[in-house]
């Protein structure tokens, strides 16, 4: 009967650790699910600024090569 009883107790201890590690695991697991998006997010983010960055490059030249060609002619008028 002792060995009966300390088998219960044995199982009883096991099935709460069991409990434990699973809430562990969702948790863990939705950390990762919150992480993953966190760099999906950050990303996109990332590449739209990017993307922003490369069409203000491409006016900025676009308006100096205006202008250079604005002073080449006006160079050229006055020779």
């Amino acid at each position: 009967k002792a060995e009966l009883l300390a088998n219960t107790q044995t199982i009883r201890q096991l099935k709460d650790s069991l409990e434990v590690e699973r809430t562990c695991r969702t948790e863990a697991d939705q950390e990762v699910i919150n992480l993953s998006k966190e760099i999906e997010d950050l990303s996109t983010s990332l590449f739209s600024e990017a993307n922003n960055m490369v069409v203000d490059a491409r006016r900025e030249t676009e308006s100096i090569d205006k202008k250079n060609t604005i002073l080449v002619n006006e160079i050229k008028e006055k020779d």
